[in-house]
C-alpha cells in the first residue's frame, strides 16, 4: 500500500514547498479582499 504523505513531509520537500506557500498565501489574499468587500458593502467603514 502506498503511504500518504503528511504535511510535514510536503513542507519538506523542496519542490513542493514554494507552491504550498504561494498557495497558502494567495487564499490568505483572497480571504481578506472578501472582507474587505463585506466591510465596504455593509457601510462599516
Amino acid at each position: 500500500m502506498p503511504v500518504k504523505p503528511t504535511l510535514v513531509s510536503v513542507l519538506e520537500d523542496p519542490a513542493v514547498a514554494p507552491l504550498f506557500i504561494a498557495r497558502a498565501t494567495s487564499a490568505t489574499g483572497n480571504g481578506f479582499g472578501r472582507v474587505a468587500l463585506a466591510w465596504g458593502a455593509l457601510h462599516l467603514g
